[in-house]
Parts: structure tokens; sequence; C-alpha cells
């Protein structure tokens, strides 16, 4: 819903009291549907970047999508030239309609979408030509068989191309344990993710970002998950901001 000016104020008042930052909005919707979704969804998303604007986030992350409805359903198409050019026509309406809007629009790579390497991410910006197009940088969803223990050259490959347009991390770490490519989530630090250099590559990068440790199940493992991640941190010498309880 909208919310009225007053309101919006007293939500930035009780924020800043309380520590609180709103660093961005996840829109996880399908600009590429197929019609007339796709309008609805490209719609929603420029939206929620108005409202973003407006709560004084710094971005809005979202994904390219799929030519099914669900987008996280890989049709045979979505790494087609049509659906491509969907995309990025689809990117170049929303940044049209927010123009002026200092907003990153952060897209976040998905193996089932035509997004789901670091070359795509690259060309993606280039082909929209706005840069706002940043990256939700999200190793673990490039991941496929023949990277799966190649972590470290992943990582790198990455960063050296998309090192100026990452705003935003997501920590997640999987595992490989049968005979098809079937990955499954693990613990942070436990998996195959080079978690040493991702977590240098990341304290190099010219703007400070927000890091998101995803897909757990309780409390406890997000705790444990943090705690690992500052013992990878403080071992090869990288510098975490914020507190653990």
């Amino acid at each position: 819903r909208k919310r009225s000016e007053s309101e919006i104020r007293e939500i930035k008042t009780q924020a800043k009291a309380n520590d609180i930052v709103f660093y961005g909005i996840h829109c996880a919707g399908n600009i590429i549907a197929p019609d007339p979704d796709a309008e609805r969804w490209q719609r929603h998303i420029i939206d929620a970047i108005h409202s973003a604007d407006e709560m004084g986030c710094q971005l809005v992350l979202t994904h390219v999508g799929s030519m099914y409805p669900n987008r996280n359903t890989p049709h045979p198409k979505n790494w087609s030239r049509e659906a491509w050019n969907r995309s990025v026509n689809a990117l170049k309406r929303i940044c049209r309609d927010t123009a002026g809007v200092k907003i990153d629009i952060a897209i976040e790579a998905v193996n089932s979408e035509s997004i789901n390497n670091p070359w795509a991410h690259k060309r993606l910006r280039e082909d929209v030509g706005d840069p706002r197009i940043t990256v939700g940088l999200d190793v673990t969803n490039m991941v496929f068989s023949n990277t799966a223990f190649r972590m470290t050259e992943l990582i790198d490959t990455t960063f050296d191309l998309l090192a100026d347009q990452i705003a935003y991390v997501h920590a997640k770490d999987f595992s490989w344990n049968s005979m098809m490519p079937g990955l499954n989530w693990a613990m942070i630090g436990t998996g195959n993710m080079d978690y040493e250099t991702f977590l240098a590559r990341v304290s190099r990068l010219k703007r400070p970002t927000n890091m998101l440790v995803e897909f757990l199940t309780t409390n406890e493992e997000y705790q444990q998950a943090q705690r690992n991640i500052r013992s990878i941190a403080q071992n090869i010498g990288v510098k975490i901001y914020g507190t653990q309880p």
C-alpha cells in the first residue's frame, strides 16, 4: 500500500533511533513472464523502486526471470535471443520509468535463468545501458557441475569481471554428494565454497556492501554461520563490521 509522508517520517525516525538501516528490497518477480504477467511484474518492480527511494534504501534486488509464469522453472528458451531481448527491454523500461531515482537495480543470478554466469551479468549491464544495473552477487547460484570443485577460479573470475558493479552479496554454501549434478545447501564454511578467497575479494570492493546469509533453517544455524564467517575473516585479516550477540 502507499504510505503517507507522515508515516514514512515516523518509520525513518524509529529506524534511526534503533540503529536500523533499510538497505534494500528483494522483489523476486518475473519481468519476462508470458503476457500479461510480464507487465504486472515490471510495474511491481517500478513501484518497489519508488517505494525504496521514499524509505531511503540503496537498492532493489531482482531477477531477469523465466519464459514460464513461475520464474524458478527453467524454460528451454530462457537462453534464447528472444528471452535475452525480453529481459533487456524489460529492464530498459524499468530504468526509463524510474529515471532520476538513485536506486541501484541489482540483478541476482539464478542457474535457471539467462543470468547464471559473470559474463552474462557484465553483458546485461552493457545491453541495458544504465549504470544503475548492478550485481546482487550470489556465487552459489551460478554453480554447476563444471565449477562445483573449481570455486576459487569462479570467484576470482567473477570479481575480476564485476568488482565495480557489485552492490550486494549473498552468503551460502553447498555440497555435491551424488552421482548426477544435484547440489545441497550446506552450513557456511563446511561445503565447497572457498570462503577465504570470497571474503578477501569482498573486502577489496571499492564500495561498502552488506552480506546476507541465506537458506538456513534455525536461529542457531544462522548464528553458527555468522560465527564461521567471522572466524574465517579473522584468520585472513578481513574486517567485518557489525556486532554478533
